[in-house]
């Protein structure tokens, strides 16, 4: 029960991305970033490109719409993000995953909270 609870709140605070945000998808299409991330959750060859491929694929489109200025467009590929990652990832692989998406925003948030101090 614990574990969905854990779930589905990081599943929530996920959706909370804005385009200032972004930069966690940014930051997971870094080389290094990526080969650790994909150790982590332990992704196999086929995960591991699948993974790059849609993590590039979001990276276009939010760049894209925040050009637009499109949020809609944003939420959009961020979906598309999440969809994708959950249909090639394990269910445990998943979880690490969106815990890595949560730790990397909350770690930018309290980033930007000491900034402002």
């Amino acid at each position: 029960m614990l574990v969905l609870v854990v779930l589905v709140a990081a599943a929530t605070s996920t959706y909370a991305i804005n385009p200032v945000e972004s930069s966690v998808f940014y930051t997971f299409n870094n080389e290094p970033v990526f080969n650790r991330l994909m150790r982590y959750i332990n992704a196999d060859e086929d995960q591991s490109d699948n993974l790059k491929y849609i993590v590039e694929a979001t990276e276009s489109r939010m760049r894209a719409a925040t050009k637009s200025g499109n949020d809609a467009a944003f939420d959009k590929a961020v979906n598309f993000n999440l969809a994708n990652a959950k249909n090639i990832l394990s269910h445990s692989q998943y979880i690490k995953y969106l815990s890595m998406i949560n730790l990397t925003l909350s770690n930018r948030s309290n980033e930007a909270l000491l900034s402002e101090k």
